[in-house]
C-alpha cells in the first residue's frame, strides 16, 4: 500500500487516546492465535471532554545514536530517535521523519526541528540523516524521496508549501518545488500530507490536493475540496489507480473523497452522516485513510471514542459490520489503521500498563486474526509506517519500532 499517514501530524500528530469506546460500525471477531503467547490486553474505559481540536496531548551523529533495544510485547526492536512525524519505506530503507533538538526532551513531533533519517531495515542502523526545518511528511515517488515543508503561519492562517526532491541514498536535496500559499488547517494540528508511487506524487493541504510529476516536479492538476475542507490524509490503492483523501469538514464532519488517479476525475464523496453511527460535528479532525485493492479503511476520533470503517471503491459504500468482538465498546479516539503486506493493522491507545493494543486482521472482512500489545507503556505510537507482511514499522514519541508479525497475522 502506498499511503501517507499521519502522519499523524500526520501532519505529524501523535494521536492521544482519551476514551475507549465503540463509535464504529465495524466490530471485528476476535481470533487470537495459539501460536501467539502474548496476553490479550483488556483496556479499561476512560473518558475525556470532547474538543473541537485534535492535538497531541543539531542532533547526535549516526555514530552516537543508541543501538536498537529489544522490547517486550509484539515489538522486536526499537531505535531511539525522538518523536516521529512520518515514515516511508521501500525495499532498501526505512525513511523516518523525526525531531530531537539538542538538549530538549520532547513528547510530540516538532516540525521546526524536523530531520530525516535513512534506516537500514535489517539492522535499524542510521546510515545518513539530514535536517529539514518545517517538514511535515515524507513520501517516495518516482524513485525519489519527497519531503513536504510548511513555512508559516502567515496572515489569515495560511502557509507557504514546498516539496523537496531528495536523493533517497544520500538525503541530499536535488530540487525544491514551491507550491505557493495554502489555507492551513484551522486548528493547526497537522500540515501538508502526501502520497506517491512510481509515476505520481499527490500533495494535500487545507482545501487543495495537487498532483505533481515526480520526474520534473511540475504540477499536473489541482483539486479544490471546497469551503470548510481540511485535508488530513491521502492514500493510493496498490495499483496506483485510485486516490483517497480523508478530510475534516466544517459542514459535513468526517468526509472521504475518491478520485481516478489517472484522470484526476472525482468519482465519489462520502460525508459523516453515512459513516457508522456518527453524524456531522462529531469528527475531531478528519479520518486517516488506508487503501486496499477494493476500497479504503478509515479511522477517526469523535471525542469520547473512535471508530474504524471500510468503504468500498464502488461509490464509497459502507460495508456491513463484522460480528462483535465483545459486548464492550472497542476503540479509543486514538485508534489508527494501516493496510500493509496483506494485513490490516489496528493500533489503539490502551489505558493499562502493557502499552498500546495491537490487532492484526483480514483486510477484506476486518475479522481479527491475533491480538497483542506494544509492550511499551511509556511510549505513544502512531501507525504512520507500513510493512511487507513480515514486519510493521511504528513511529512513536521516542522513535522507530518494529513489529515482527506473529504467524497468525498472515491468515
Amino acid at each position: 500500500m502506498k499511503a501517507v499517514g499521519l502522519v499523524a501530524v500526520l501532519a505529524a500528530v501523535v494521536l492521544g487516546g482519551c476514551g475507549l469506546g465503540a463509535a464504529s460500525s465495524l466490530a471485528p471477531t476476535s481470533s487470537p492465535s495459539s501460536q501467539d503467547s502474548t496476553p490479550t490486553p483488556s483496556p479499561a474505559a476512560t473518558s475525556c471532554p470532547a474538543s473541537a481540536n485534535l492535538k497531541s496531548c543539531p542532533s547526535p551523529s549516526p555514530a552516537n545514536l543508541p543501538s536498537p533495544a529489544t522490547v517486550p510485547g509484539w515489538l522486536s526492536q526499537s531505535l531511539a530517535l525522538g518523536p516521529v512525524g512520518g515514515i516511508a519505506l521501500d525495499s532498501a530503507a526505512v525513511y523516518v521523519l523525526f525531531s530531537t533538538p539538542p538538549g530538549a526532551t520532547q513528547t510530540a513531533f516538532d516540525t521546526s526541528a524536523a530531520q530525516v533519517a535513512r534506516v537500514d531495515p535489517a539492522t535499524l542502523d542510521v546510515t545518513v540523516k539530514a535536517s529539514f526545518p518545517g517538514a511535515t511528511a515524507v513520501s517516495l515517488a518516482g524513485g525519489w524521496l519527497w519531503v513536504a515543508i510548511d513555512q508559516g503561519p502567515l496572515s489569515g492562517g495560511s502557509v507557504n508549501v514546498s516539496v523537496d526532491r531528495i536523493d533517497a541514498t544520500t538525503l541530499q536535496t536535488r530540487q525544491t518545488v514551491s507550491l505557493g500559499e495554502f489555507q492551513a488547517a484551522a486548528n493547526g494540528s497537522w500540515g501538508t500530507v502526501m502520497a506517491g508511487d512510481a509515476s505520481t506524487l499527490w500533495v494535500g493541504q487545507g482545501q487543495q490536493v495537487v498532483r505533481l510529476d515526480p520526474a520534473t516536479g511540475g504540477t499536473v492538476s489541482s483539486e479544490n475540496l471546497g469551503a470548510g475542507a481540511e485535508v488530513r490524509s491521502l492514500s493510493l490503492d496498490p495499483t496506483g489507480t485510485v486516490l483517497y483523501a480523508g478530510a475534516a469538514n466544517a459542514q459535513s464532519g468526517i468526509t472521504v473523497w475518491e478520485w481516478n488517479a489517472g484522470s484526476g476525475a472525482l468519482t465519489a464523496t462520502l460525508g459523516a452522516a453515512q459513516v457508522g453511527s456518527e453524524g456531522p460535528g462529531f469528527d475531531l479532525g478528519g479520518p486517516m485513510v488506508s487503501a486496499t485493492a477494493s476500497g479504503v479503511w478509515i479511522s477517526f476520533a469523535t471525542g469520547m471514542a473512535g471508530g474504524i470503517d471500510f468503504l468500498s471503491e464502488d461509490q464509497l459504500q459502507a460495508q456491513p459490520a463484522a460480528p462483535s468482538e465483545s459486548g464492550l465498546d472497542l476503540y479509543s479516539n486514538g485508534v489508527a489503521v494501516e493496510v500493509s503486506g496483506g494485513i490490516l493493522w489496528i493500533r489503539d491507545v490502551a489505558s493499562g500498563g502493557d502499552g498500546d493494543v495491537l490487532r492484526c486482521a483480514d483486510p477484506s472482512s476486518g475479522a481479527i486474526r491475533a491480538m497483542g500489545s506494544t509492550g511499551s507503556p511509556d511510549d505513544v505510537y502512531e501507525l504512520v509506517g507500513g510493512g511487507d507482511g513480515q514486519a510493521l514499522y511504528l513511529g512513536g514519541t521516542k522513535g522507530l519500532s518494529v513489529v515482527q508479525s506473529p504467524p497468525a497475522c498472515a491468515g
